[in-house]
This record gives structure tokens, C-alpha cells and sequence, in this order.
């Protein structure tokens, strides 16, 4: 037999350079990405734009939903008094307006309300023995919200001129205001409402109610 002369190297199917190969392999695979890098980035790009305009449109979607940039107004009062006759009260009131919202608020108007409670008004004496037996919301129950049922002592409307009355977000402002009342009266309630500027059209705004025992001297807010 004889042999074809041929070193092994030099088969059919085999490949004399393996690592020059591999250098072959990595040079066109760098040849093919710096060809492709424009595209890459513009890829990259587009992504870059997608995800920012995702993000914008579920944070306006948000604010939207939650109403994140609708001004919130929380009234709450501080209360003293001191008896300075026979027949008579001077009650001390202070408005605390906090705002807890993430805009500025420029207030406009709104009103406060002295509401007697003990002695209980004599239109509401009468239907006191059924309150208990009826479902709430029932016409027995009317609130101390409404001027028809009980007695307001005094009530006082106010106005602030534009830019008098400007709270920013996270700050708070004081409104004092000072009524003659009874010295008969044992407990009252004061009632604040502050018109919101951004809902003008609506007739919508802000409301706080809390309940002061002068006997005790205490104050308690109402959380409804």
C-alpha cells in the first residue's frame, strides 16, 4: 500500500491555524458591531425617550386619579374664653389653616360659626327622645351644620383681598377672631368653612367642626 504523501495537518477536514481562526472570528465580529453601533444607539435612544414618556404619563395619570395637584386646606381651632360680665362671654378663636397639599393655596373668603349645643335648642327637644330609635341620616338627626336647627349664636363672613391670605405647602396660618356669647351656654360648636379658589364654579371648600365645653375648657374636634 501506498500513502498519499501527505502530512495529517494536511487532511481533508482539518484546519491547519485554530488560533488564527478565532483571531479571524473576533476581528469580524468587531467589523459587524462598529458597523451596527449607529443603529445601537439610535435603539438605545428610542428606549431611553419611551421610558421617560411612560414615566410622564403614569405620573400625570397619577396626579390626575389621586388629584396629587388639587390644593387640601385642614381648619382646626383653638379655644378660650373668659366670662367678663354677669351675662356674658368672651370667647377667643383661632382658625389654624394648614396646608397640606403640594400647591399653594390663596385663600379668598369663607365664614365662621358659634353653634349652641347645651343648653340643647328647644326645636330640638322635642325630637330627642326619637333619635335614638331611627336609622342615622333620619330627619331627627339634623346636623349641627344646618343654621335651621340650631341656634348660631354668631356668624361671621370674611373676605381676603387678593395676595393677603397665601399659604404655602406645609405651612400653616392663623385666623383669631373673638365673639360676645351668653354665659348660659356650656358647649358650643364652631364651625369654619373656607371657600377653595380652584373650585369657584362649584361652590366647593374646605370645612372644620369642633366642639368646646366651657366648663372644662376643652376643645374637641369632630371628625367627619
Amino acid at each position: 500500500m501506498t500513502g498519499t504523501g501527505a502530512s495529517p495537518q494536511e487532511l481533508p477536514g482539518t484546519t491547519g491555524t485554530p488560533k488564527g481562526a478565532r483571531r479571524s472570528l473576533a476581528r469580524r465580529l468587531c467589523n459587524f458591531l462598529d458597523a451596527q453601533k449607529d443603529r445601537i444607539n439610535t435603539v438605545q435612544s428610542l428606549i431611553t425617550v419611551l421610558a421617560v414618556c411612560v414615566g410622564a404619563f403614569w405620573t400625570y395619570r397619577l396626579f390626575i386619579e389621586q388629584r396629587q395637584n388639587y390644593p387640601r386646606l385642614k381648619i382646626e381651632h383653638q379655644v378660650s374664653h373668659w366670662k367678663i360680665s354677669k351675662d356674658q362671654v368672651l370667647l377667643s378663636v383661632d382658625e389654624v389653616l394648614t396646608n397640606t397639599g403640594p400647591v399653594m393655596v390663596e385663600l379668598r373668603g369663607g365664614t365662621i360659626r358659634i353653634i349652641q349645643v347645651v343648653p340643647l335648642p328647644a326645636a330640638l327637644q322635642t325630637k330627642l327622645p326619637a333619635v335614638k330609635n331611627l336609622p342615622g341620616g333620619s330627619e331627627a338627626e339634623n346636623s349641627v351644620y344646618d343654621p335651621k336647627t340650631w341656634e348660631v349664636l354668631v356668624e361671621s363672613p370674611r373676605t381676603w383681598n387678593e395676595d393677603t391670605m397665601v399659604i404655602e405647602p406645609g405651612e400653616s396660618d392663623i385666623v383669631p377672631n373673638e365673639f360676645v356669647i351668653p354665659a348660659s351656654v356650656k358647649v358650643i360648636a364652631v364651625y369654619s368653612y373656607i371657600n377653595n379658589p380652584a373650585q369657584t364654579k362649584h361652590r366647593l371648600g374646605w370645612n372644620g367642626l369642633s366642639y368646646y365645653d366651657l366648663d372644662k375648657s376643652e376643645v374637641s374636634t369632630s371628625r367627619k
